[in-house]
């Protein structure tokens, strides 16, 4: 599919979906539009595909000084590594040619194990396991077994086609779904109330059979919140999956010591991506997605500042990284230390827009040539 990269994924899904297509990877949400998720190399939850630039057969960029030139893994190679992640330092992204896939129809399965147990069942049920379509673990928010409990859902394909599987569905329920994730900011009860529910309750809670645009397409809404006082935001480390219990460990330790007040924790699987120049998946890894709400006073900031420090390190002990759209709290040198080649694509944006067109705060922050 050609798609303009202002279009959403919603969008995209609509119109693939009546040709049986469906999209392969993908946020977990479908509000973002096209041309932002190249330009941050967004990743999904299909264990058999990447990044985002997997996807992509080539794209056309806007470069700084007006010129559009088609960019793929044969003509223009280089803008093609480096505009896919370059968080829009190397041009505006006009349209993509897109690689769909088939919309294939999941029997969503849940399982519940200790987080010690899951390296061996990912290795064993799930990667390189071609009827997997989907897969993702959500760890235990719960004070009394605190990221020590998974529940993991997998979608394996089925050849069962109940009435209306094709149809698209909507986000239903936002007002009750917002108030009950609302028990769960600063309550240990309400915590514990909702990992009951994700724990034992999933089975009843969700549909069994689903095709594949709608099990990407998961609610989202209901996690708008506004306070003056305080806010959520996400964070996303990548740690090299023969490190995935060390990492959770030293994550358990770090939150619980500074007391972080975390509404959610998903993991995926992210296969190593040899194709992006700022690659954040260096070998096959575990992506870790966290929904904190953090408060909003200067001493607030200054925590959140030091904690997300302190898990940068934990990653990069680890061998792994951290995801860059988020805020700027990661030290000069931490993100050299995750990201070696950092200088390297300050460099070939200073070559591609010498006149410095294209600016953004994060580059404004990390670049060291003008400071």
């Amino acid at each position: 599919m050609t798609v303009e990269s202002g279009a959403t994924w919603k969008e995209i899904q609509d119109y693939a979906n009546p040709y049986g297509l469906a999209v392969e990877v993908q946020q977990a949400s479908n509000i973002f539009t096209l041309g932002g998720s190249l330009s941050v190399n967004a990743h999904g939850r299909d264990p058999r595909y990447g990044t985002i630039i997997q996807t992509v057969r080539s794209f056309r960029l806007m470069r700084a000084d007006g010129s559009i030139i088609q960019a793929s893994r044969s003509e223009n190679p280089e803008l093609f590594s480096l505009a896919i992640g370059g968080y829009g330092l190397f041009g505006v992204i006009l349209d993509v040619d897109l690689e769909l896939t088939i919309n294939e129809v999941y029997e969503k399965q849940h399982f519940s194990m200790d987080y010690r147990e899951y390296p061996v069942f990912f290795d064993k049920y799930v990667k390189g396991n071609p009827e997997v379509g989907l897969e993702y673990a959500w760890p235990s928010i719960r004070k009394s077994d605190f990221l020590q409990r998974l529940a993991v859902y997998k979608f394996l394909k089925t050849n069962q086609r109940p009435a209306g599987v094709y149809k698209l569905e909507e986000e239903s329920g936002v007002g009750r779904n917002r108030a009950a994730f609302a028990l769960s900011r600063h309550s240990e009860e309400g915590k514990s109330v909702r990992w009951f529910l994700q724990e034992t309750m999933a089975d009843l809670l969700s549909t069994h059979i689903i095709a594949r645009n709608n099990a990407m397409r998961p609610p989202i809404k209901f996690l708008t919140y506004d306070s003056p006082s305080d806010t959520d935001i996400l964070q996303e480390y990548f740690v090299p999956t023969r490190r995935f219990t060390e990492f959770m460990d030293a994550m358990r330790h770090i939150f619980l010591l500074r007391h972080v007040d975390l509404l959610s924790l998903t993991v995926r699987y992210v296969p190593r991506d040899p194709q992006c120049f700022l690659a954040y998946a260096r070998e096959d890894s575990f992506a870790f997605v966290l929904y904190v709400n953090v408060p909003l006073t200067a001493e607030g900031r200054k925590s959140t500042q030091s904690w997300t420090r302190e898990l940068v390190d934990a990653a990069i002990d680890k061998g792994g990284t951290f995801y860059l759209p988020y805020q700027l709290y990661s030290s000069q040198e931490q993100i050299r230390a995750a990201y070696p080649m950092l200088d390297k694509f300050f460099a070939e944006k200073r070559a591609y827009d010498p006149e410095q067109i294209f600016n953004s705060g994060f580059y404004a922050h990390y670049r060291l040539s003008e400071k």
